[in-house]
């Protein structure tokens, strides 16, 4: 590690604003400095999957890595009809404009259950989305995914989600399952 000195800052006689204001001028550039405007969040569980991995949140909620490509994400998210899935930004309009039509949902008609299989969930049809990096997507009122980290081969997602739902690799819920049954 490279130590740099700064020795109009070495007197300690100054208050602690004077010595920030020295600093601060030492730091100077001359390019503006653009402070990042997305707002930070503490917690969650940040995950890195490769194209064509996928990662279970409770056990109804599906979501796949089906394409990477400079900066962008797209991910299949396999959901049932009774749980919301939206963009952060269409979630927001929504919870700000509660009473706009271009949001309102048709009733869900009537569909008979599915017969029970043993075998392992398969993805079939699901929402993508495209997401860019630090953009959310919402599932539910309790459940975000944030796209943190894009490369050729890998995403890093991180999720928010209460103690209660649990959120696990697909392969890692697959094993637990099998323990299970």
């Amino acid at each position: 590690m490279r130590r740099i000195r700064f020795p109009e800052l070495s007197d300690t006689s100054s208050s602690p604003p004077i010595l920030a204001q020295r600093l601060a001028n030492r730091l100077a550039v001359s390019e503006p400095v653009v402070e990042a405007t997305i707002p930070k969040k503490l917690g969650g569980l940040v995950l890195t999957r490769h194209l064509g991995e996928s990662l279970m949140v409770g056990d109804d909620v599906l979501i796949e890595v089906v394409g990477l490509k400079s900066g962008t994400a797209r991910l299949k998210i396999v959901a049932p009809r009774t749980i919301a899935v939206h963009r952060r930004e269409v979630y927001d309009e929504i919870r700000t404009n509660p009473q706009s039509d271009r949001f309102l949902r048709p009733e869900p008609t009537e569909v008979a259950p599915a017969p029970p299989t043993d075998r392992p969930l398969k993805a079939k049809g699901g929402l993508v989305l495209t997401r860019n990096v630090f953009q959310s997507i919402m599932i539910g009122d309790e459940v975000e995914l944030t796209v943190v980290e894009v490369r050729s081969t890998t995403v890093k997602i991180k999720i928010v989600a209460p103690r209660t739902v649990s959120v696990h690799r697909r392969e890692v819920y697959e094993a637990i399952q099998g323990d299970r049954g």
